[in-house]
């Protein structure tokens, strides 16, 4: 016999503790929107502010950008990050450092940054992100990326002669 049930759906959702910025946040229910979780935060001491990204943890590496205005379904122990969106980050193009501002760019954002900061490469350059273990993936000019701290990314001339 299970101890803790309580009559199926009896209207009471348990509540879902999550982290922000490795703090616990609760919500009193799994349908939240990035503004509702940042809002919560905020309520229960998370030193953050409304106008902040939040970052969906994803693990091995991976994440989600959520916005203030989508509607996500999280679940217990899930981890968050929210970061100021006006700040510098640096990553790497070429190996050569290079800011940019926030961690949502796209690739023509990265290649045009880089650029700006004198990095040898032009626009039409084929971008790649490096992913560990000789592995890369590449990075679409639209396609739209979040970028950590020390993120490496190559930029090579693109070969096609057609």
């Amino acid at each position: 016999m299970a101890e803790h049930e309580s009559g199926g759906d009896g209207g009471r959702e348990h509540r879902i503790r999550i982290l922000v910025n490795e703090l616990p946040v609760h919500l009193e229910s799994p349908k939240q929107t990035g503004l509702s979780i940042k809002e919560a935060a905020i309520s229960q001491n998370v030193p953050i502010e409304k106008n902040f990204e939040l970052i969906l943890e994803r693990g091995e590496g991976k994440t989600e950008h959520v916005e203030n205005d989508q509607q996500i379904e999280v679940h217990d122990g899930e981890r968050f990050v929210a970061v100021r969106h006006d700040h510098k980050i640096e990553i790497l193009v070429n190996e050569k450092p290079v800011y940019v501002e926030g961690h949502k760019q796209t690739g023509l954002s990265v290649k045009e940054a880089a650029i700006a900061q004198q990095v040898p490469i032009e626009r039409d350059f084929v971008l790649s992100i490096e992913r560990g273990g000789g592995k890369t993936e590449l990075v679409g000019d639209d396609q739209k990326i979040v970028v950590h701290k020390h993120e490496r990314f190559l930029a090579i001339q693109n070969d096609d002669n057609s």
